[in-house]
C-alpha cells in the first residue's frame, strides 16, 4: 500500500491526536482508541463521523486522496464530528466491524456522543453527495424513532411490541443484525398471531442475521405462505442464509450450525442459474467438511462441467474479448484512468479474467476431491486431469502445483497396490 505524506502530517494533544490530510484542509481525524473517541465526544457534546476501510480496498483510497482532503468537506465535518478511521481487520476494528455489521468498505458510520448508531452509508460518494450526508444525520439526530434513541430505549428495557417491530425495522434499513431484537419479539407476541402470514411476512422481510429463533419459526411455517408472501421473503432469506450465514460457518468449521441452515437452503430453492451455482461451490465445501464424498463427487463434476471440453486458445481468445471491453472506457477518454486508485496494478487483472474464472473452477473441484477422496480413488485421475489444465492457465501457483504432485503421488499409490495385487 503506498502511504501518502498527509497521513505523517499529526499533531498531539494531551493524550490523543489528529491526522490531518493537510495542516488547514481536509478532514481532521482523530488518532486514539474506540474508547477515547467516545469520551472525547460526550466532553464535547459532539457527535462521530467514523471511515471503516481495510488496505486492500481501492475506493476507500480514493475517498483519502480526492474527498477528505478537501476544504469544503473538512469545513462540513470538522465543527460537527469527531472524525475517526477504523481498520476494519486490524486491533478494536475487527470487533466493531462484527458490531456494526460492516460487509463492503468504505462504510460509514455517524454516531451520537454515546456511540448509538444514528445513520450508516455504504460505498464512496463524490464530495457533494458526502457533504449532503451531514444535513440529513442531523436532521436523522432530532427524531426520536432514529436508531440511535430506539437502541437507548431497548437498553433501558422497553419491550413493547409496536416499539419492537420499529427498532427492528430500523435495524434492517441500516444493515445492522436484529436477531436479538427478533428473539425479545417472539417473546411478547402470542405464538397464535405469530402463525399468521403477516407476522410470517415481516420476520422474512426485515430478519438481518441468522442467530434468532425467528429463522427457524418462519422456515417452520414456510410452506404455509402463499406464493406471493413467498416471492416477497425467499430471496431475503436465501440472502441472509445461503450468502451470509452459510460462509461464516463454512469458514469456522461448525457443523452443527451449518446442517440446518443447509436444510433451509434446500426449502427455500435455488431461483436462477447463478444461484445455482453459488450453492453448488457451498454443497462442494460442506461435502469436504462432513467428508461427504457422494455429495462432493456430485457438486465437483457440476462445476467443472464442460470446461476440459474447451481449448486453451478459445479461453484466451474470451480473455482478449473482456479486457477490450473493459478497458474501452479508459482507451476512448470516457473515463480517466487516474482518478482509479492502483490503476496499472488492476489492469494487470483484467488481463486474463476468463482464465482465471475457469482456473478456480478447475482448482477449487480438484482440490475439495484431493483433499477428501481416499487415494485410491478413481475419480483422482479426473482431479489431477482440472489440476493440471489449471496449471496451463495460470502457471506456477504454488498451491496448485502442491495440488498436482499430491494427485499423481496418489496414482503412483493406487498403481503400486494394483501392481502388487497382480502378483
Amino acid at each position: 500500500m503506498k502511504t501518502s505524506l498527509a497521513f505523517l502530517i499529526f499533531c498531539c494533544i494531551t493524550g490523543f491526536s489528529f491526522a490531518q490530510h493537510s495542516p488547514d484542509t481536509g478532514i481532521h481525524f482523530f488518532k486514539g482508541t474506540y474508547a477515547a473517541l467516545l469520551q472525547e465526544a460526550q466532553l464535547q457534546h459532539k457527535m462521530i463521523f467514523i471511515d471503516v476501510y481495510t488496505d486492500w480496498c481501492g475506493p476507500c483510497k480514493g475517498m483519502d486522496k480526492f474527498i477528505f482532503p478537501l476544504q469544503e468537506v473538512g469545513n462540513k465535518y470538522n465543527p460537527r464530528f469527531l472524525n475517526y478511521k477504523l481498520n476494519a481487520e486490524k486491533g478494536e476494528g475487527i470487533q466493531l466491524a462484527k458490531k456494526f455489521n460492516i460487509t463492503a468498505y468504505p462504510t460509514f458510520l455517524y454516531l451520537n456522543s454515546n456511540g448509538y448508531l444514528v445513520h450508516k452509508v455504504i460505498g464512496e460518494r463524490d464530495a457533494p453527495v458526502f457533504i449532503s450526508q451531514v444535513d440529513k444525520v442531523m436532521e436523522l439526530a432530532n427524531d426520536k424513532n432514529q436508531l440511535g434513541n430506539l437502541e437507548a430505549a431497548f437498553t433501558a428495557g422497553n419491550r413493547e411490541p409496536a416499539f419492537l417491530r420499529t427498532y427492528i425495522m430500523q435495524q434492517f434499513s441500516l444493515n445492522i443484525d436484529n436477531s436479538h431484537t427478533f428473539d425479545a419479539w417472539l417473546k411478547v407476541v402470542p405464538a397464535a398471531k405469530l402463525k399468521k402470514e403477516p407476522q410470517l411476512l415481516f420476520i422474512g422481510r426485515y430478519l438481518k442475521g441468522t442467530n434468532t429463533n425467528a429463522l427457524a419459526w418462519i422456515m417452520q411455517h414456510y410452506a404455509q405462505l402463499s406464493d406471493t408472501a413467498k416471492a416477497i421473503v425467499t430471496p431475503r432469506l436465501f440472502y441472509e442464509v445461503a450468502e451470509r450465514a452459510i460462509p461464516v460457518a463454512l469458514r469456522d468449521k461448525n457443523i452443527a450450525t451449518l446442517q440446518p441452515l443447509i436444510s433451509y437452503v434446500q426449502q427455500l430453492g435455488t431461483a436462477n442459474q447463478q444461484q445455482e451455482s453459488y450453492m453448488n461451490r457451498i454443497y462442494l465445501m460442506y461435502a469436504g467438511l462432513t467428508k461427504d464424498t457422494a455429495l462432493l463427487k456430485k457438486n465437483g463434476y457440476i462445476m467443472v462441467g464442460n470446461l476440459m471440453e474447451l481449448t486453451i486458445d478459445s479461453i484466451h481468445a474470451e480473455d482478449a474479448r473482456r479486457y477490450t471491453q473493459i478497458m474501452a472506457p479508459f482507451l476512448s477518454g470516457a473515463q480517466d484512468s487516474t482518478k482509479v486508485p492502483d490503476f496499472q496494478e488492476q489492469k494487470a487483472l483484467v488481463v486474463n479474467t476468463y482464465s482465471r474464472d475457469i482456473y478456480m473452477r478447475l482448482f477449487t473441484a480438484a482440490s475439495a476431491f484431493g483433499n477428501t477422496l481416499h487415494r485410491g480413488d478413481k475419480a483422482l485421475e479426473d482431479a489431477l486431469q482440472w489440476a493440471t489444465r489449471a496449471d496451463q492457465l495460470i502457471p506456477n501457483i504454488k498451491e496448485n502445483t502442491t495440488l498436482i504432485m499430491q494427485l499423481k503421488s496418489a496414482m503412483q499409490y493406487k498403481a503400486s497396490i494394483s501392481s502388487s495385487g497382480d502378483h
